[in-house]
């Protein structure tokens, strides 16, 4: 089964022809993870979207793939996500909705600038219907949302979870995708 070509046919239909491509291989074997950008897909937004890590559905209990709209720090955001998505690998999360990974240690610099600490994966959103799942040769994959968070955002997810940190940022019309953007909290 070829889930880096479904998933890439699923992109392209949904988001056009990708503007940049970048490949990233782990530090130990295993398959590389690709991170394509997508132009016009949000307002004022690159989409970069990942490719490679269905290759590791064994250890992320699912076959799925990111994407992660964002307005500003373009230049990092590619290398930002493969490594998010490598430690998630290498931690053996589950790749389902509502969880975070801290960014601390992979950008220490991003994160004093952006004063965003965590990832936070969400089931896709903002786009058509059926862009959440991924038909390919009789099976299904998810496609997740990943959204920056602040530290007192990841406090409140940490304490309240993730329905609670949902409604809050629908409560308080909160735009994952601009990164300057100040704490909800």
């Amino acid at each position: 089964m070829d889930w880096a070509g479904c998933y890439f046919d699923h992109f392209q239909r949904f988001f056009g022809e990708a503007r940049a491509r970048q490949v990233f291989r782990p530090h130990s074997q295993g398959s590389a993870i690709q991170v394509l950008a997508y132009d016009g897909v949000f307002p004022n937004c690159l989409t970069f979207a990942s490719i490679g890590l269905s290759h590791y559905a064994q250890e992320v209990s699912g076959v799925a793939e990111v994407y992660f709209p964002i307005d500003d720090g373009w230049d990092q955001a590619s290398y930002l996500l493969a490594n998010v998505l490598f430690a998630m690998v290498n931690s053996k999360m589950e790749a389902g909705w509502g969880f975070t990974i801290g960014i601390k240690n992979i950008m220490p610099q991003f994160v004093d600038t952006s004063q965003k600490v965590a990832f936070y994966f969400t089931k896709a959103r903002g786009l058509p219907e059926g862009f959440q799942k991924v038909q390919c040769d009789g099976q299904v994959g998810r496609v997740r949302l990943a959204a920056l968070i602040s530290q007192a955002e990841l406090d409140f997810f940490r304490k309240e979870g993730a329905v609670k940190l949902e409604a809050l940022f629908t409560e308080k019309n909160v735009d994952t995708t601009h990164l300057a953007r100040p704490s909800c909290l």
